[in-house]
């Protein structure tokens, strides 16, 4: 088995856009958040979020490459927007998903960032 490297992500990002490859491409655009430092991934994944064949896997990636606080943000559209049900749930899902994740990440660290001590 072998897998992509930075130098693949022109060819990744290619088969992950082509609608020609319908759901084969979902597990490429689900993997495309390993490559979130290459600026084109982030673009290519909120342009696949109305993407039946591959929403739900484009939702997970890019709550993985930009964090689910900005997630959020795109997640949102999407759900508003959509014309596809599937993908307007799919987007609420993602959503509970990433304020879920954001709860826990507060409850765990609840002064982070703060300053708040008291020497």
């Amino acid at each position: 088995m072998t897998t992509a490297t930075a130098s693949n992500v022109e060819t990744l990002l290619e088969i992950s856009t082509d609608r020609k490859y319908g759901s084969a491409r979902q597990m490429i655009v689900y993997s495309l958040w390993r490559f979130k430092k290459d600026e084109q991934i982030k673009n290519a994944l909120i342009g696949l979020l109305n993407d039946s064949d591959v929403s739900l896997h484009a939702m997970s990636a890019l709550r993985r490459t930009v964090g689910n606080e900005e997630a959020i943000e795109y997640l949102n559209v999407v759900r508003d927007a959509s014309d596809n049900q599937t993908i307007r749930k799919q987007a609420q899902k993602a959503i509970t998903k990433s304020e879920t994740a954001i709860a826990k990440s507060t409850r765990a660290h609840p002064h982070h960032g703060l300053g708040t001590r008291n020497d």
